[in-house]
């Protein structure tokens, strides 16, 4: 139920010509900006993502003495991604990748991984936590596809041949 009331109020605040901080308050401030994601990945991390059916891979290669434990990715666009989707790290080789589901109905295609990523390293949840923010182009992801070889004459799969008297046809390549 809504009472409509007002109220008169009134504040005052010291001025000098001299700041004065309290001690406690750039204390809380310094360690709030300790906090903030840095601007790029560290120094030897590289980073990459490709889209594939249900959602993106972020590939993460990290210099061997960086073991992560854990990541979590939050986007900066929404309706891309599924946010409230697990979010699953493997190691695969050299690299870690974190995969992040697409949204079930997205707003727009998915084109850029843009958000912050922030990862725990190794120590079961007591090593150092990290966040930066992610900036990538999306890579479709590769798949194997087998063409049969092309049979004696044949131009292979979508090569067309010359025409005759050696004119290729506009948009054509010659074999």
């Amino acid at each position: 139920m809504c009472i409509p009331e007002s109220a008169t109020l009134a504040l005052t605040l010291p001025v000098s010509a001299v700041a004065r901080p309290d001690p406690a308050q750039v204390s809380a401030l310094a360690e709030t900006r300790a906090r903030w994601p840095a601007v790029a990945a560290p120094a030897g991390w590289r980073l990459s993502a490709a889209r594939h059916d249900s959602g993106v891979s972020l590939r993460l290669e990290t210099p061997s003495a960086v073991v992560i434990d854990a990541a979590s990715f939050f986007p900066f666009d929404e309706g891309l991604m599924d946010a409230a989707a697990e979010q699953t790290l493997q190691r695969q080789g050299q690299e870690q990748v974190l995969e992040l589901r697409a949204a079930a109905v997205p707003v727009a295609p998915w084109t850029r991984l843009a958000g912050v990523l922030v990862v725990q390293a190794a120590g079961a949840g007591t090593g150092p936590r990290q966040s930066f923010v992610v900036d990538l182009p999306l890579a479709a992801a590769v798949t194997a596809s087998f063409s049969p070889a092309p049979a004696a004459g044949q131009a292979p799969a979508g090569v067309e041949r010359a025409s005759p008297a050696g004119q290729s046809k506009p948009g054509s390549i010659q074999t």
